[in-house]
């Protein structure tokens, strides 16, 4: 019959017609009767490729399912017919985002996988795309589990190739493998584990040359990879490394290749970095960073393909917004902002329904609008008015479709109750400011969030209750508060964070004290809120690693979980796992065993 791929339409409207009257000559228990199914499934796949219909598409997903059914005990190659089906689903997920796909097509890769020989040609070839989507499982639907599922195979995956037992791609391997291992260390907070997942990034790009099909995808996730590294060490010298590795990239992966829009948005958020690095220090410079960063986004954009990934046209327009707004805060121009607002909904629009970074989108947006409010306020009142109350509809929207266990979840609470804030001011409507008092008490005792986070919510409302007397629960959110100031590890807080909790730090344990009076609690409570205060102040300004060193040589296991909790606690959550919600108390029992 030939390569369908190269038939025209018609060509293969006719052999669809041939192969449903072989079909019908055959009968359903001929032993190739699902083995001509699942051709036919393809036939109808290749015509959706040509047509773009939806009709096509799903012709093809229901003559794979009518083979999977239509499968003899005797059948000779099941992983076959199986695995064909699972990749028409896995492609429908990608560009629709329904989970109910992905789920069909994760059952039936693992049936594929039992039903072919292990360790054989076949089975490698599963195996592979099985790990696909156990990262898909991760990155989509937060799955630890499918992590430790990748990284196990991938190593089989290399002995094997090694072993000359394979002739898979060991680029593609290693680059599957990497993905796995820096997702792994970015949810664990470990730095060695990240370098570890760098250098197999590496050894995938040494695998293969820039002709190679795989050689775009590398060169795609290598950068990123490497600019975690920056996030965790802030070192110059590691993005500068980033930058010439997507300076690289964009010299070497053509023009018309379909990743070519991903390395272009990727080397604009590299440039947005850089922007940021010199934002106090530089702040022409910086402009200029964020300048190229937006043109390059606007480039990318105008390279994608009219079928290009959705989840990915999502990520570039939800960029371009960010940088947009940005431009705004920092020079003021209004058009800059505008532009940022109709691409964020124009992002919205194309959004697959369950798309897990929805309430970021949301979030941008309405920062966006809000800081349009506040260029606006003094020159055009009633549009300023206007932007602001539309900002508070789209951050509603982001915090009730956000997950409380979300490490972002009470900062988006926290940008909400400012903006309802500044609409009680400009209204004088106090129901606005009640809005706001229930959101700081919501956000204070959000156990996923930042401590930075938690530390301002609790002072915003301790303030709130403490003006209007209800002193207990003030005392309660603000004694907290600088208990958690007492955890936090001055070394892993960024210099912001540190100036800002230093700003409210003092504030905090006095206001927790006179909470303490106004309730006639025993002068010793409001002593200890002052002194307690004062030694996390005295702690955050010397702003030193503390002196664990002799701790390290006589207890060097209590020393590594004591330093590595420490350092999870006070950095936050990667991802929403219930494991990280249980590391206060775990670093309580850490601390007994310290004084014990």
């Amino acid at each position: 019959m030939g390569d369908p791929r190269l038939f025209s339409v018609l060509q293969l409207e006719e052999s669809i017609k041939l192969v449903k009257e072989q079909l019908e000559s055959l009968g359903t228990q001929h032993r190739d009767y699902a083995y001509l199914l699942s051709e036919l499934s393809d036939l109808w796949l290749c015509k959706s490729r040509k047509t773009m219909q939806v009709y096509d598409n799903d012709q093809a997903i229901e003559c794979g399912r009518q083979a999977v059914d239509a499968m003899l005990s005797t059948e000779p190659d099941p992983a076959y017919i199986l695995g064909r089906l699972e990749s028409l689903l896995f492609e429908k997920f990608i560009a629709t985002g329904n989970k109910n796909d992905f789920e069909e097509a994760y059952k039936l890769i693992g049936q594929a996988l039992k039903a072919s020989k292990s360790h054989s040609v076949q089975w490698i070839g599963i195996q592979y795309d099985f790990n696909v989507l156990h990262l898909r499982n991760f990155k989509h639907f937060r799955n630890v589990r499918a992590l430790d599922e990748v990284i196990e195979s991938s190593r089989i995956l290399v002995d094997l190739r090694n072993e000359g037992k394979s002739d898979l791609s060991m680029a593609l391997i290693c680059h599957i493998y990497s993905e796995a291992l820096c997702e792994k260390a970015k949810v664990k907070g470990s730095v060695d584990e990240l370098r570890e997942g760098i250098a197999e990034s590496y050894r995938a790009l040494d695998a293969c040359k820039s002709s190679d099909s795989e050689y775009p995808i590398i060169m795609c996730s290598l950068p990123v990879k490497v600019l975690y590294h920056y996030q965790s060490t802030q070192l110059l010298d590691i993005l500068k490394e980033v930058m010439r590795l997507s300076q690289h990239a964009l010299d070497t992966v053509p023009q018309d290749n379909r990743h070519r829009p991903l390395i272009l948005l990727n080397h604009g958020l590299f440039l947005f970095h850089f922007s940021e690095r010199v934002r106090n220090s530089d702040p022409t410079l910086s402009l200029s960073y964020l300048d190229q960063a937006i043109t390059k986004a606007i480039e990318a954009i105008l390279n994608t393909a009219s079928d290009w990934n959705r989840y990915n046209l999502v990520q570039l327009l939800d960029n371009l917004s960010a940088w947009l707004g940005l431009k705004i805060k920092l020079t003021g121009d209004i058009l800059s902002g505008q532009d940022s607002v109709e691409i964020a909904e124009r992002a919205l629009q194309h959004m697959p329904v369950e798309y897990q970074e929805r309430p970021t989108v949301l979030n941008n947006l309405a920062c966006t609008l809000d800081t349009l409010f506040e260029a606006l306020q003094h020159t055009d009142h009633d549009k300023a008015l206007e932007y602001l109350k539309r900002g508070i509809q789209v951050a509603t929207s982001a915090v009730s479709e956000s997950d409380e266990a979300n490490s972002r979840y009470a900062e988006r609470m926290l940008n909400l109750a400012a903006m309802h804030v500044k609409l009680c001011r400009k209204t004088a409507d106090r129901d606005e400011f009640q809005k706001a008092k229930v959101l700081w008490l919501s956000a204070s005792s959000c156990n996923s969030a930042l401590p930075v986070v938690r530390v301002s919510a609790s002072l915003k409302a301790g303030q709130s209750c403490f003006d209007v007397g209800d002193f207990e629960t003030s005392y309660n959110m603000l004694s907290s508060a600088v208990q958690l100031l007492s955890r936090i590890s001055p070394r892993w807080v960024p210099p912001a964070d540190q100036q800002h909790l230093l700003s409210q730090g003092s504030g905090i344990a006095g206001l927790a004290a006179a909470a303490a009076l106004q309730m006639e609690r025993v002068p010793y409570e409001a002593l200890r809120s002052l002194e307690m205060g004062r030694c996390v102040m005295s702690g955050l300004t010397m702003n030193v690693k503390d002196d664990v060193s002799e701790l390290r040589e006589a207890h060097p296991d209590l020393y590594k979980r004591y330093d590595s909790l420490r350092l999870s606690f006070s950095r936050g959550p990667n991802i929403a796992d219930a494991h990280y919600l249980n590391q206060e108390k775990i670093l309580s029992q850490v601390n007994d065993d310290l004084t014990a």
